[in-house]
């Protein structure tokens, strides 16, 4: 495993768990921090502002947890795919649409 840093590339053996380990959180932290630098943050703050008042609606309703939960979980992966398609401009392959759909006929 490989990732490009500021100063070069810095290798990390798998079979090391421990630099694997510290590999990873470099790689999170770097990640994080991007995205308060960018701005990020703030949208991810204001979704789950709308999210987990929702979310406490359809709870309060009567929705048991492991559909809610269910659907929360699938909502996020479908979503995710959605936004690095329109902000990455990551591949919308057959499979990924096709797994989307699904999620939303299994949401609704």
């Amino acid at each position: 495993m490989r990732a490009a840093n500021g100063s070069g590339t810095v290798a990390c053996d798998r079979d090391d768990p421990d630099r694997l380990a510290r590999f990873q959180h470099t790689q999170t932290t770097s990640s994080f921090l991007g995205a308060f630098q960018s701005g990020q943050a703030s949208s991810i703050g204001l979704f789950y502002a709308v999210a987990l008042p929702l979310l406490t609606l359809a709870l309060i309703g009567g929705m048991p947890i492991w559909i809610a939960y269910g659907v929360w979980a699938a909502s996020g992966v479908a979503l995710t795919a959605l936004g690095a398609r329109i902000l990455f401009s990551d591949p919308m392959t057959r499979l990924t649409a096709i797994g989307i759909g699904l999620i939303g006929i299994g949401s609704s």
